[in-house]
């Protein structure tokens, strides 16, 4: 009984450690369906990070204005970037069209010490942002309660079919505390936080206008 005791208390001391002790300037990729309360698990987010004093950017209308362009922008320190529906500004169909230098925010985020936030109602956005992301989060909804699951990465593989072609096939690889019950929500606690009406701009000359 005092060994398994041990182990426990090693188990969460070593739980513990691994969340204290790695970079906290990481990439959180969000994905889920239509209604699932993407956009108020960010601005969920969004509250508690403005409460731990980070300077605070999104593009659906709360805090400060996140530009189009948003990869061009010089931060300030402890800042937080909340992009809701990203592929419409970095469609993976648009691939070629991709800025550099966006490629180089993304590569040098931890660097510049800033937190990202991006959600998608699918794996439809670059892939270079996908690659690069340190934690991919599937929402999942009971009712009005929202459970953010924590996976380490999406692996996508192909998957030949017996009539010909090929299938794109996503697995998940669970992250060591897959639900962080912190970040569980009530949506209707949230949603009279921001504007649900608000659309994301495809265009720098859609947000000007």
């Amino acid at each position: 009984m005092i060994f398994i005791l041990i182990l426990l208390l090693l188990f969460f001391v070593l739980i513990f450690l691994d969340i204290k002790l790695k970079n906290p300037y990481k990439l959180y990729v969000i994905i889920g369906n239509k209604g699932t309360g993407k956009t108020a698990y960010m601005t969920s987010l969004a509250y508690k990070y403005h409460k731990k004093g980070y300077n605070v950017y999104t593009n659906f209308g709360i805090f400060n204005k996140l530009p189009f362009k948003y990869w061009l922008i010089d931060y300030p320190p402890k800042s937080v970037l909340f992009i809701d529906e990203i592929g419409l500004i970095h469609d993976n169909r648009g691939f070629k069209s991709f800025p550099e230098e966006c490629t180089e925010f993304y590569k040098y985020q931890r660097k510049n010490k800033l937190v990202v936030y991006v959600s998608s109602q699918d794996v439809d956005f670059d892939k270079k942002i996908r690659k690069v992301a340190d934690y991919h989060i599937l929402l999942r909804r009971f009712l009005p309660i929202v459970f953010p699951m924590y996976y380490k990465r999406i692996n996508r593989v192909e998957k030949q079919q017996e009539t010909g072609g090929y299938e794109i096939i996503d697995t998940l690889v669970t992250s060591l505390i897959p639900i962080r019950f912190s970040d569980v929500f009530l949506l209707n606690s949230v949603v009279k936080k921001y504007d649900t009406t608000y659309k994301i701009k495809r265009s720098e000359n859609n947000e000007k206008n």
